[in-house]
Parts: C-alpha cells; sequence; structure tokens
C-alpha cells in the first residue's frame, strides 16, 4: 500500500486506482469478503473488474489479488453483483469438504452493438482467491442494455435461491427471479414505484428482518438506488413489505433519513450469512480523481441495521458497527459546560485527523448544536443538528450544504461524527446518517463544540484518537 499520510485510517480504499460499488459482501470461513467494482489500469472509472479483501472483525482489511478480471476478449467487462456460499451444493461444483464460494455478476458488453448486459456465474473453491466462471455463462439474459446488478440470497422457506435485478433504461423497476441450482433462473414477479423513486434504478438489495428484534415478526425490507433522468442527484430509497419467496407486496417507503439525496453514498448492499443474524451494509463514498491521490473511491465504515415499530410504522435504524471501537485509542472527555461561546477542545490530538466524537447537548431551549471543525487554511465545517428544523448536516464555507431529516430529542440531542482526513460521516439518534467529503489533504487545526440559540448546554463530550486499520 502506497505510504500517503492523508489516506483514510479505517475507512477502506484500494491499495491504488479507481474503485466504485461494493460487491459480493459475503461471510465465509471465518472471513468478511468484500469484493469491489475497481480498474485495476487508473484512478478513473473504467476496465471493470472484481477488486478483493477480507477482514477477520470488518474493520481491519487484507488486500488479495484481483478475484474476478475484465474479459476483453470475451467483450465484455464484470459489473456489479453479489456472492453466496452453495453449501449444499446445488450447482455440483464442491470438491471436497469445501463448498463452493460463488459470484453472480453483470457482464457488461459495451462494445457490443446494440449494447446488452447479462448475468454470469463463477466458481470458487479457494476462499475467493480465484474464481472459474460457469461453462452455461451466460446464465440469463433478457437483450436489455441496463440489466443486472444481481443480488442473490438462499430462501429457506421455498428451497430456492432468489434475485434481485434491475432492468432497463427507463423508470427503474427490480425483477425477482428464482432458481434451484444458481444456473436456471425463472422469473417470479417486478416490482416499482415511480412516485416515491423516479428515475432509472440501479444495486437493489432485499433482505428479511426481525421487527423490534421478534424472530416471529419478519418484515421485508428492499432497497434501491435511483438516478434522476437527465443526469440529476443520486439517491437511495428503503421499502418495506411482505415477500412470500416470490412477490415483494404491501411496499411502504421508509429510511428516508438514512442518505441524502445530494449521492455522497451509493450502491449500499448489506452482507450475507452473517454468522450472528446481524444486517450490516457498506456503502461506496464517491469520491472523484485527484491527481495526487493514487486512489480514487471509499467504502463507507460497515453500519448494522436493526428495524422498529414507532406508532404503527416501521423505522429502518444504524449506527456504525461496533468492532469500529477496537480502533479507539487515547481519549477526551469534556463534562457539562455551557455553549453560550465555543468550547474548544484544545487537548485533542487533530494531527492524525482520524477521531471517533460522542456528544450529547441539551438543547431544551435552543435552536442547535454540534461539532465545529477549522481546517489548515481557515475554512469552517460545522456538523450539528437543528431544533428548529429537525435536521442532522454538514455546513462547510462556500460549499453546499448536506443535511437531511432528523428527529432531535432537545433534551438530550446525540451526535456521533466519525472524521477520517476527508472523510465525514455523521449519525444523530437512530435513523439519521450525513456523509461528506473535504478536499483532498485537509488537515484540521481545531476542534469544537458550538450552540445555538437561548442557552445551550453540553452534556459530554467524549473524542477518541481512532488507530489506523
Amino acid at each position: 500500500m502506497p505510504d500517503d499520510r492523508h489516506r483514510p485510517s479505517f475507512h477502506f480504499t484500494p491499495p491504488a486506482y479507481w474503485m466504485n460499488d461494493p460487491n459480493g459482501l459475503v461471510y465465509h470461513a471465518g472471513e468478511y469478503h468484500l469484493f469491489y467494482q475497481h480498474n485495476p489500469y487508473g484512478t478513473e472509472w473504467g476496465h471493470m473488474s472484481w477488486g478483493h479483501a477480507v477482514s477477520q472483525d470488518l474493520v481491519r482489511w487484507e488486500h488479495l489479488p484481483i478475484a474476478i478480471w475484465e474479459r476483453p476478449e470475451a467483450g465484455y467487462t464484470a459489473f456489479s453483483g453479489s456472492a453466496v456460499v452453495d453449501r449444499e451444493d446445488t450447482t455440483g461444483q464442491a470438491e471436497g469438504a469445501e463448498p463452493p464460494l460463488v459470484a453472480v455478476f453483470t457482464a457488461d458488453h459495451r462494445t457490443q452493438d446494440p449494447r446488452v448486459q447479462n448475468i454470469h456465474v463463477a466458481f470458487s473453491l479457494d476462499r475467493g482467491r480465484t474464481f472459474r466462471e460457469a461453462e452455461e455463462n451466460p446464465v440469463l439474459s433478457v437483450g436489455e442494455a441496463k440489466f443486472g446488478d444481481p443480488k442473490v440470497f438462499w430462501h429457506a422457506s421455498t428451497g430456492k435461491w432468489l434475485m434481485a435485478s434491475i432492468s432497463g433504461l427507463g423508470q427503474g423497476h427490480v425483477v425477482f427471479y428464482g432458481s434451484r441450482d444458481l444456473l436456471s433462473w425463472e422469473k417470479l414477479s417486478e416490482f416499482h414505484e415511480d412516485r416515491e423513486a423516479p428515475g432509472v434504478w440501479e444495486c437493489p438489495d432485499l433482505f428479511p428482518m426481525a421487527l423490534d428484534g421478534d424472530p416471529d415478526d419478519v418484515r421485508w425490507v428492499l432497497k434501491t438506488n435511483c438516478v434522476s433522468f437527465g443526469g440529476g442527484p443520486s439517491g437511495t430509497r428503503f421499502f418495506v413489505g411482505d415477500f412470500d419467496g416470490e412477490t415483494f407486496s404491501g411496499a411502504v417507503p421508509i429510511g428516508e433519513n438514512l442518505t441524502s439525496d445530494d449521492g455522497a453514498v451509493y450502491a449500499e448492499v448489506t452482507y450475507n450469512g452473517l454468522p450472528d443474524g446481524r444486517r450490516v451494509l457498506i456503502g461506496w463514498l464517491r469520491q472523484q480523481p485527484c491527481h495526487s491521490r493514487p486512489w480514487t473511491g471509499v467504502q463507507s465504515v460497515p453500519r448494522e441495521l436493526t428495524l422498529r415499530s414507532d406508532g404503527g410504522t416501521s423505522v429502518l435504524c444504524h449506527e456504525p458497527v461496533r468492532e469500529l471501537a477496537s480502533l479507539r485509542g487515547q481519549r477526551r472527555i469534556v463534562r457539562d459546560r455551557p455553549l453560550g461561546e465555543e468550547i474548544a477542545l484544545d487537548e485533542v490530538a487533530l494531527g492524525d485527523a482520524a477521531l471517533d466524537i460522542r456528544l450529547v447537548l441539551d438543547l431544551r431551549h435552543a435552536t442547535g448544536g454540534g461539532v465545529s471543525l477549522r481546517l489548515a487554511g481557515g475554512e469552517t465545517v460545522r456538523i450539528g443538528v437543528s431544533v428548529a428544523t429537525r435536521e442532522l448536516y454538514v455546513a462547510r464555507d462556500g460549499a453546499d450544504r448536506v443535511a437531511t431529516g432528523c428527529d432531535v430529542d432537545p433534551g438530550a440531542a446525540e451526535l456521533r461524527v466519525l472524521l477520517d482526513h476527508e472523510i465525514i460521516e455523521a449519525f444523530a439518534g437512530e435513523t439519521a446518517g450525513v456523509t461528506a467529503l473535504l478536499p483532498f489533504g485537509s488537515s484540521y487545526d481545531a476542534l469544537s463544540v458550538f450552540g445555538a440559540g437561548v442557552a445551550p448546554h453540553m452534556v459530554r463530550a467524549d473524542v477518541w484518537a481512532m488507530a489506523r486499520a
């Protein structure tokens, strides 16, 4: 890995060159696998292949060789998809006791006229280190120029593999397919919702969640990314409903506060096969190429999702995975301070620019508060919650303000901020999250806590220096 002091400390980056969508998130043989869209030849998008890394704790990653290469001789590159462990050897590919790790991905025939995308399958018998493509490829093709991003999982009650995929360059929709062997697929149903998610859809995910942790009350969550027509802003939409193994029904939009429509986080997907039953999500943070940086693209910190009830509705909650706390080092604690003026956290070491901040504010008579970060060069970045507008936001001098809706408890408003060099991930309450990317090479000069309105008060601030992962 290049020795670069500005490289993020605890957000995953490729050793070099371009990275976008996380792919094939799966737990297998004691390892969390992270495959990802990768250009092995440059820092801009192109030559899509599958990069690969593994972890034993979701925060410390080992880089591995490229898992699935583009196939220019066959006319296609390897676009997004998913991975599963075929424990029952439904594909007939097992050798000995090792179950196949199966990647299901989009093959993009960009040079073909007309352009077409279809679904390919590849097998690994060495824990994802190498893959062999199936002789049956493509295993699914409908003649569409926009088709795939398959999320595949085992549906135990019907004894089938199920796939959620997108189809079409028009108004987005998700198509569900079923298979007994991952090689032969039948169409089951479609889902579309143009009123709640207008635009072209990408990167679907479908997964069950126990409402309020009750295993007898399971709901299904469908996630999709949508790109506005005409190249406008992109965003993420979540729906909760019922799924009977064929049809997703009773869909209600939820989770609009988890991500904002600025598109800073995109192509989110959850893990298959976690042994503890958690639902963990990772999303791509959309960096743009920079001539002084040897890589482009960052993955978000892994986030654990839960589903809870609130007045007859379902609320999708998220928080950084607990394993992230294992990187915490020296802690600075400040308690019980009025915020008539900003409180400087002078004892916090800012040299490494990697911090985990937990803040509790009493805003019963105030309009808001949060963390103020001064960058070298004088720019100020404020990360805070507003009681007046019920928002979680990141506001930079001379830059667009990024915000999302937030249920603020004025008596004990909680804010968590992850600072990692140029990356800001902020969380408030259980449901709100905002991500912002600062200019590459940003360094921090000062950190303080601020309040606004009448009698804002800081109950507690905990600031940890974060070790490199």
